[in-house]
């Protein structure tokens, strides 16, 4: 339930989330590799929960990495 910024806080969850996240770039092909999103549109993500950004990834992020994802979070110290 963490927002996107408080995980990239920690250089850990930083590196994990930006696998995750380049997989679900990869899954949708050459289209959303090359789509700039505004920087608006950028700091309203990092406002919003993982939980919530995994859900609009789709099938690009199953439910099984979702848990595997959240195990492995949940091991990373929360930065204060």
């Amino acid at each position: 339930m963490d927002s996107m910024a408080d995980l990239q806080k920690n250089p850990q969850a930083a590196a994990l989330l930006a696998k995750i996240m380049d997989r679900a770039t990869d899954s949708y092909g050459d289209v959303a590799k090359n789509v700039q999103m505004p920087e608006a549109v950028q700091r309203q993500m990092t406002r919003m929960p993982l939980q919530s950004l995994l859900k609009q990834a789709g099938k690009a992020v199953p439910p099984a990495m979702v848990q595997q994802l959240n195990a492995t979070l949940n091991k990373i110290k929360k930065e204060n």
